[in-house]
Formats: C-alpha cells, sequence, structure tokens
C-alpha cells in the first residue's frame, strides 16, 4: 500500500541553547512563540507561518528524562540523540509530514522497508489567545539507515489549529512560508525510494542535479554537493555518504527589504541567484536562504 500524497508540515531544527535560538529567529525578523516543553524532556519555541507549517527550534531541558525515554524506545528522541551526536547539537535534522492518518503511514512505511520504530502518540498544554488548551500530535516515522543523519515522520495533528493566530505568522521579514527543504548526496537517485515513501509521491523529477519533489506547498530537492554550491551557494564538504538536510527556503514578500532589515541589524547575508542567503550561525544550525513570492 503506498502512503497517500501529503505535504511539510513543519522541520525539526536541534539547536543547543533555546534562549541562543530565539535570539537569532528574532534577529532574522521572526515572531517565535513562548517556549514550551515536551513531556519527555525536549523544548521548542516554534515559529508559526502563514502557510500552514512551522519552524520547531527543538532543545533539551531535561537530558536526563530525554535519555531515559530514548532508551524506552521514543523514536522522536531516538533521532533526535543521533543527530545531535554523530553532527552537531545545532542543525536540521528531521521533516515532518502532514498526515491525515498517522498508523495508516506507518504502515505503509513499514510495507515499503522504511519503518522507525512504533507509532508515537503524545499530547501537552498550549497558550492561546483564548486561554489553555490540550494538543496533541501522533508520529509514524520513516527512515533509512544509509541515511542516519536525516528522518521523516508523518505528523497527525490534533486541536492545533488555534496555534496560527495572525499575531503569531506576522513576521517583520516578510515570511509568510517555506518554498523548498534542501537535501544533498553524492547520488541522490539512491534515496527515491525513501523519498517516495515519506512524501507519499511516485512521481518526481529527475536532471543532473538531482530529484525534485514538486508538492502541493513546499518542495523537497535531494541534490548533488556540486548543484547546492551552485543553486544555493552551500558548501558540502563532508566525505561520508547518505543523504542530509542542508537548507531551508523562504518565500518572503521583498528580497530587498528583508536584506536591508539583515544588514540593519548587522546579520551576514549575501545576494545568489535571485536569492538573498544567510549562513548558518550560532542559534541557526542551516543556511536559510529566501526568495521573493511570484507575482
Amino acid at each position: 500500500m503506498d502512503p497517500a500524497p501529503t505535504s511539510i508540515d513543519h522541520l525539526v531544527l536541534p539547536v543547543r541553547d533555546l534562549d541562543l535560538a530565539r535570539a537569532r529567529y528574532e534577529a532574522l525578523g521572526f515572531h517565535v512563540a513562548a517556549d514550551a516543553q515536551h513531556p519527555f524532556g525536549t523544548e521548542n519555541a516554534c515559529i508559526f507561518m502563514q502557510d500552514g507549517t512551522y519552524l520547531e527550534p527543538l532543545g533539551v531541558a531535561d537530558r536526563t528524562l530525554a535519555e531515559i525515554e530514548a532508551r524506552k524506545g521514543n523514536p522522536f528522541l531516538r533521532r533526535d540523540q543521533a543527530y545531535r551526536f554523530r553532527v552537531d547539537e545545532e542543525g536540521f535534522s528531521m521533516v515532518a509530514m502532514r498526515s491525515e492518518n498517522a498508523a495508516a503511514d506507518l504502515k505503509s512505511f513499514s510495507e515499503l522497508g522504511f519503518a522507525f520504530g512504533e507509532l508515537f502518540p503524545f499530547s501537552r498544554s498550549a497558550e492561546t489567545l483564548d486561554g489553555t488548551i490540550k494538543i496533541g500530535v501522533e508520529l509514524a516515522f520513516a527512515a533509512d539507515d544509509r541515511a542516519p543523519d536525516a528522518a521523516f515522520f508523518a505528523c497527525e495533528r490534533m486541536n492545533m489549529d488555534s496555534l496560527w493566530s495572525p499575531e503569531r505568522t506576522a513576521h517583520e521579514n516578510g515570511v509568510i512560508g517555506l518554498s523548498a527543504v534542501l537535501m544533498s548526496e553524492e547520488n541522490p537517485t539512491d534515496f527515491q525510494y525513501l523519498l517516495q515513501a515519506a512524501t507519499g509521491m511516485r512521481d518526481f523529477a529527475s536532471s543532473s542535479n538531482g530529484l525534485s519533489f514538486h508538492m502541493e506547498g513546499a518542495d523537497i530537492f535531494c541534490f548533488t554537493p556540486t548543484a547546492m554550491q551552485h543553486l544555493f551557494a552551500i558548501p558540502c564538504s563532508r566525505s561520508e555518504r547518505g543523504a542530509r538536510f542542508e537548507g531551508v527556503v523562504f518565500l518572503c514578500k521583498s528580497v530587498r527589504e528583508l536584506k536591508a532589515h539583515l544588514e540593519a541589524g548587522s546579520i551576514e547575508c549575501f545576494d545568489h541567484l535571485g536569492r538573498l542567503i544567510v549562513p548558518a550561525a550560532p542559534g541557526q544550525g542551516v543556511p536559510f536562504i529566501f526568495e521573493e513570492i511570484s507575482q
């Protein structure tokens, strides 16, 4: 059984220090929601966007609890801890895909040979303009052992719509959503089956650059290091094989205005092929690329 075609729900971005990450995102012109803790030792400070997606800068609030829960089999923590051990405390470790039925997606991942762990449901309290509510998700993970630093998971939301309030999704930098997720690998076609399973899309575009999955909303590109350097000015100097998330492309209202905003705040940035590139920095583990909304 093939999973249903889907779209990106959110991005998981490990950080060493959540306060430092908040300061970085705010300096970039994002509105950052209040800190929130998971019941298994991690914490986040999310950035909600008008297109319905969000960023999840992920910190570790209670390392002892997180290690205990990981040993119990928590798939979210197992992937997070592996990334922090192998790559860095800051970066881009997981992509969540929107799901209407995470249990069915896990079954599909298992049949296709990519399931990782069991179905993982959890809930927590969240603050909204109307008070405290209970929100939750059910997660189903897909991974490939040949790409130990990247994972996908189907994310079925429960009672989360009110988190996308106008106050939360209005960003000073003019960002309205995601344009693309960038992955890199020497031979992208080695990972086409993982990407097909995770996205639910059998059809994709293949070129000398690599693989392009054009979905509703943001796309996923798995390109060679050479293409990544040429198109997005992202250096890929690592020698290990395996697809890895290398950057995020955002849609913004005006690249010119955003560049002026960043330069006024002494944020390093430069133009490249019509896009604005912001290299990785403390609190921002991978390059951020901004492109203008097509009129």
